[in-house]
């Protein structure tokens, strides 16, 4: 384990984040970080990126050691010293003006439960500092930093439609919560306007995934294109058509051997 240590008080910072993790890569595998700073406000180590952020109190005093990184050593590694640095960021608030924060909360989501099932939500606001979907409270919660441009779609739920379901349109709607820290430490409510979304629940034919009523190749190249590029080419039905548990290209493969050979190729 590698532990990084504070040699004298460090007063005042907003935020801290490590990253650019460089160490001998044939010799050592980053298997875990943990922050060490208690009273934390915000304490994260993103194991895919191998960074790390946390956000602690105007007044908390950071001394000692704050970072724990552990390492694996891999098989026939040689020794001797190696050594291991990272890039740490600090971001101290000023009272003359200095970083201001926005978060946003989402929360009593109201829609027809008899027709849906709320599977998921997901956010899509780039480069933010945090952002959290409660699968067991069905709550989101986003901050970011106040030169942030949030424009567009910034959430994205997931729904199940619940057989037999009737046809026609639905509304889904919630409840949104936005602050604005101010440099003084001190919370603003941020006004904002609610729209309902609009579901359209509509008869599917399964296999039909470009939606044109018929089932034919356009269909698997359709499928194809969605498993590059999901956002431009949106599916209108589970597209796990092989059945083993996964949307790839092998779907749109079996599709188009299904729109030869249906006995052969049922979907599944």
């Amino acid at each position: 384990m590698i532990f990084l240590r504070s040699e004298k008080k460090i007063a005042c910072f907003k935020s801290i984040s490590l990253s650019s993790f460089t160490f001998d890569s044939s010799v050592f595998e980053i298997v875990d970080g943990q922050w060490k700073i208690e009273d934390a406000v915000i304490a994260n180590y993103n194991t895919a990126n191998k960074t790390a952020v946390a956000t602690v109190a105007e007044d908390t005093d950071i001394n000692g050691i704050i970072f724990e990184l552990t390492l694996k050593i891999k098989d026939d590694a040689p020794a001797g010293d190696y050594d291991i640095s990272c890039t740490i960021a600090a971001k101290k608030k000023s009272p003359a003006g200095g970083e201001e924060n926005v978060k946003i909360a989402l929360t009593n989501f109201t829609y027809d439960t008899s027709v849906f099932e709320l599977v998921g939500g997901e956010w899509r606001v780039d480069e933010s500092i945090i952002a959290d979907w409660d699968d067991n409270n069905d709550i989101a919660a986003v901050a970011f930093g106040d030169n942030q441009n949030v424009n567009g779609i910034i959430f994205e739920l997931t729904f199940k439609v619940i057989d037999p379901a009737k046809e026609g349109d639905y509304y889904v709607g919630c409840d949104i919560i936005a602050r604005s820290k101010t440099p003084y430490g001190a919370e603003d409510q941020v006004p904002v306007k609610v729209t309902n979304g609009k579901i359209t629940v509509s008869p599917v034919i399964k296999g039909d995934t470009d939606g044109n009523g018929v089932i034919n190749s356009d269909d698997a190249i359709y499928l194809l294109y969605h498993t590059f590029l999901p956002d431009m080419f949106p599916a209108n039905q589970d597209c796990d058509f092989d059945g083993n548990g996964y949307i790839n290209s092998d779907d749109a493969i079996y599709l188009l051997y299904y729109t030869f050979l249906p006995d052969l190729f049922p979907l599944k």
